[in-house]
């Protein structure tokens, strides 16, 4: 036995107190009256009954001893926990991640299960024995520091949420081992999730709170959109889903965007199996945003244990359109190439009429076969792309007819090209400059040991400066009659243009993402796609919360990511496997663990509960005798 509030017993004073109000005797006031022979039978029965009367008033002042006891009792608030006589403070770990919303038979999930659980431990929080509240999601977080207040332990669980993101259990748990060891003597620490950790040395000694039962589900494990190679203005959505649980499922699952419904495909999923589905060809609303096509949004039609994968969210990709200047005496090839690409927008110059400061208005500047006069790489800004030229002087030695090319299958610039059977009459070997710090090379494309494409990287603290080289005349080749060709100088513009360096369109809930020094973001995410009819907006609304540098959401959705330039959007699910398996449970005894089922069988079954609920039952019972006239 212990008791958290040891002070309530300087309460027992007032016994003596209580002992003197039955001791005092009532003053009677002498009254006439007109004849005493009434009297003298009360005055008989009194004598014969004044054992009786004594019984009755000692019965009345023991029953008010012991409810006054009772209540100081409670007040003590005693405590029956043996591990309350080894420690003295508690760390309280509660799984915040996205499994602890499966929603068990009884109606409750497991997060409001362990909230429940974990109130029990903080309803005897005391000076002598402060509870401290972690919260174990995509990051560790001290929810509450060591408190001695119950009420505002249970306001601090009361506001605590489930995120939607996967992870381990291993860094809350060092920093709760860290905080408990900080406290003197060494706290104990209570764990509440559905999953049990490994047995290594470093959790023992910690005290498993097992959550859950085994539980069927299915859930979308993957969401997809990319933009067709052979036609931009589609694009090709995947979706996977699975089925977690032991026994078949069938449903099906629903294809909207911007919040109209596309297509309904039927699913029927043995235990264990997966669902792949690709929708193609699916086109841009006409009223769409800039830099996004539209909001697509997948569900499963099903009632199972975690609806959170039941919804997956993504975006169709809008292919940014990039300025290219042509600087060229005439080049029919290049010219049509340029004018049919719908993600290129070019305007055609003489080399004559060319002057350095123009290159910095567009996204690439193709140079064909001619350099204009005085040209000096320094002064022009902006991605340069040469055809048989090269900006560091003359093009090195001549390679005549070569036999092959070979093309770098892992270069962006020479992906999917296929260049066999192409024809070269002549080419020159392309050398990186002797003298240029700062730039990285490669050679995307060569002609058994020589270099006949050239690329580099300068790298600097602003955006990243790129040049690519091609060591031939395009007329002095077949490659334009080749289908290669198209592939390769729109792969070639898009990297010169940045396109690897573009945001994603999704990512993991949890998963950080950098922003840009003027770019800020949401932290409330919206399940349903923005009013495509309203303008993009770069002034966030009042009540958003924004994050400056880093973006981590913690919850699935559309986030907005705003500019100077405008906006844009991003697509969050959990998309983890390990989040909606919900198969196995650990058990409620697993050495070297120590899992038990609960703190407490119930808050109220707490000692201090049952003795103010006693002494309300004896003031019941005193109050009935009362007017019974059994006591006085």
């Amino acid at each position: 036995m212990n008791f958290h509030a040891p002070w309530a017993a300087w309460f027992l004073a007032g016994i003596p107190v209580l002992v003197l109000l039955y001791l005092l005797k009532v003053r009677r006031q002498p009254q006439p009256v007109s004849s005493l022979l009434l009297w003298q039978q009360v005055l008989g029965e009194n004598r014969r009954r004044a054992l009786f009367q004594r019984l009755r008033h000692l019965l009345s002042l023991l029953l008010q001893i012991l409810i006054f006891l009772l209540l100081v009792g409670a007040l003590a608030r005693p405590v029956l926990d043996h591990n309350t006589l080894r420690t003295q403070a508690t760390v309280l770990v509660l799984d915040a991640r996205a499994r602890m919303q499966a929603v068990e038979p009884t109606g409750r999930t497991r997060f409001a299960t362990a909230v429940e659980r974990a109130s029990a431990a903080t309803a005897e929080a005391s000076a002598s024995r402060p509870v401290a509240i972690l919260s174990a999601g995509a990051q560790p977080t001290v929810a509450c520091a060591f408190n001695a207040h119950p009420k505002a332990l249970a306001e601090v669980l009361e506001k605590m949420t489930p995120e939607d993101c996967g992870g381990s259990l291993e860094p809350t748990i060092r920093l709760a081992r860290e905080l408990a060891a900080a406290h003197q003597p060494a706290a104990r620490i209570l764990v509440f999730t559905d999953t049990a950790p490994e047995a290594t040395s470093a959790n023992s000694g910690i005290e498993f709170i097992a959550l859950g039962s085994p539980l069927d589900n299915v859930a979308i494990t993957r969401f997809a959109s990319r933009a067709q190679l052979n036609s931009p203005d589609t694009s090709e959505v995947f979706l996977e889903a699975r089925n977690f649980g032991s026994t078949a499922a069938e449903g099906s699952i629903e294809l909207s965007l911007d919040g109209r419904l596309l297509d309904v495909r039927p699913f029927q999923l043995a235990p264990g199996a997966s669902f792949t589905q690709s929708f193609p060809s699916l086109t841009p609303p006409p009223d769409s945003q800039p830099g996004v096509r539209g909001w697509l949004r997948a569900h499963i039609d099903r009632a199972d244990a975690l609806p959170l994968d039941n919804t997956a969210y993504t975006l169709l990709p809008a292919p940014k359109t990039r300025r290219v200047l042509l600087v060229s005496k005439g080049n029919w090839f290049l010219e049509k190439l340029l004018e049919a690409d719908r993600k290129l927008r070019f305007e055609l110059l003489s080399p004559e009429d060319f002057d350095a400061p123009m290159s910095a208005q567009f996204d690439v500047v193709l140079f064909d076969a001619t350099l204009p006069t005085g040209f000096d790489l320094e002064r022009t800004a902006g991605n340069l792309l040469f055809l048989n030229q090269s900006p560091w002087g003359p093009l090195g030695a001549e390679i005549p007819a070569p036999i092959t090319l070979e093309a770098d299958s892992t270069h962006p610039v020479t992906r999917l090209v296929n260049l066999q059977n192409v024809n070269v009459r002549k080419a020159s070997h392309i050398a990186p400059p002797d003298a240029a710090p700062g730039w990285r090379f490669a050679q995307p494309l060569r002609a058994l040991d020589q270099t006949v494409l050239l690329t580099g990287e300068q790298l600097r603290d602003g955006p990243t400066r790129r040049i690519a080289v091609l060591g031939f005349e395009l007329t002095q080749s077949d490659l334009p009659l080749r289908i290669a060709f198209p592939l390769l100088i729109s792969n070639t513009l898009q990297w010169l243009a940045g396109s690897p360096e573009e945001r994603p369109l999704q990512i993991r809930a949890g998963e950080p993402l950098s922003l840009a020094p003027q770019q800020t973001a949401s932290l409330r995410p919206q399940t349903t796609p923005p009013a495509l009819t309203a303008p993009p907006s770069a002034s966030a609304p009042a009540q958003d919360e924004r994050v400056h540098a880093l973006l981590r959401p913690l919850h699935n959705g559309y986030y907005r990511i705003d500019d100077p330039a405008g906006s844009s959007w991003l697509a969050v699910n959990t998309f983890d496997p390990a989040e909606s398996d919900f198969s196995h449970i650990p058990a409620a005894s697993t050495a070297p663990w120590n899992f038990t089922q609960s703190v407490a069988a119930s808050p109220w079954m707490t000692p201090w509960r049952l003795l103010a609920l006693a002494a309300l039952l004896l003031s019941a019972l005193e109050w009935a005798l009362f007017h019974r006239r059994r006591t006085e």
